[in-house]
């Protein structure tokens, strides 16, 4: 049986089915693929991107881009199903022209607001995908599994999109901002590197990236620094360790940052991820 990587990594693709009474995701974070959520359930929810809230209460598909900060939660705990489909970019380059992101191209965020009906065509290619993947090795990609993402997103295009909960044409280099940073978490980000690197003035990336993220340049770099390292210490991955691939080069500011944040340090924390 396959088993899930961890968030930092590049899996090729993952889907997965929860059902569960109600849902709490906790504090908003990031990942590096593409995340898609099927919400089959007629229960209030409330998504969060960047700190802008929507709430949905009928079946419902989410889709967040890469590095988008993000967080869910039910406002009930009555029984919740979901399947939550994973899709790194290397799939999608892979087979490019079978497997595309389709009507999601483009945008960092979206929710598309759905009928029972129209979830339950997708229903069985999920399920099918769920077992697909817990037959077979993480890095296997058959042909089977491809035609039956490919029929997922093919199906997603006879639905109504909601226009992009996040960004717009002008301000859609900021999502390059966003990689960016994530890719190079373990360097030292300034602004000077980034308005260089892309082009634009000092002042113009602090609008645009405030405007399109709602936190300053400062906030997410700490953000994904966090996610980044939860993640890794959950993982049993050493203190030590963690800061220098989050851009400390000692552990002490790290510890700070960390616990300013979360309230505790990060070795109660990996103690208590165990």
């Amino acid at each position: 049986m396959a088993v899930r990587n961890p968030e930092y990594s590049f899996d090729t693709w993952w889907v997965e089915r929860f059902d569960t009474d109600g849902y709490h995701m906790g504090n908003e974070h990031f990942h590096f693929h593409h995340e898609i959520s099927f919400n089959f359930s007629h229960i209030p929810i409330r998504h969060t991107f960047f700190g802008h809230v929507y709430e949905t209460d009928t079946p419902c598909i989410i889709y967040r881009a890469p590095f988008v900060l993000h967080t869910s939660s039910t406002l009930s705990e009555s029984r919740y199903v979901r399947y939550r489909l994973d899709l790194n970019e290397s799939m999608l380059n892979l087979f490019d022209g079978v497997i595309s992101l389709g009507p999601f191209s483009g945008g960092m965020g979206k929710i598309i607001k759905t009928t029972d009906e129209q979830m339950e065509i997708l229903r069985p290619y999920l399920d099918l995908l769920c077992q697909k993947r817990k037959d077979t090795d993480e890095t296997a990609v058959s042909r089977s599994s491809v035609g039956l993402l490919a029929a997922v997103l093919d199906e997603l295009r006879q639905f109504t999109i909601s226009p992009s909960l996040v960004s717009d044409q002008k301000t859609s280099y900021i999502h390059h901002v966003m990689e960016y940073i994530a890719l190079h978490i373990g360097e030292r980000i300034t602004v000077d590197r980034l308005s260089e690197r892309f082009f634009v003035s000092r002042a113009k990336l602090y609008r645009d990236f405030y405007r399109v993220t709602n936190m300053t340049l400062y906030q997410y770099v700490t953000t994904v620094r966090l996610s980044v390292a939860k993640n890794l210490l959950k993982e049993g991955v050493s203190v030590q360790k963690t800061a220098e691939i989050c851009g400390y080069s000692q552990a002490s500011p790290f510890i700070v940052m960390f616990r300013t944040s979360l309230g505790i340090t990060p070795m109660e924390y990996r103690n208590r991820s165990k």
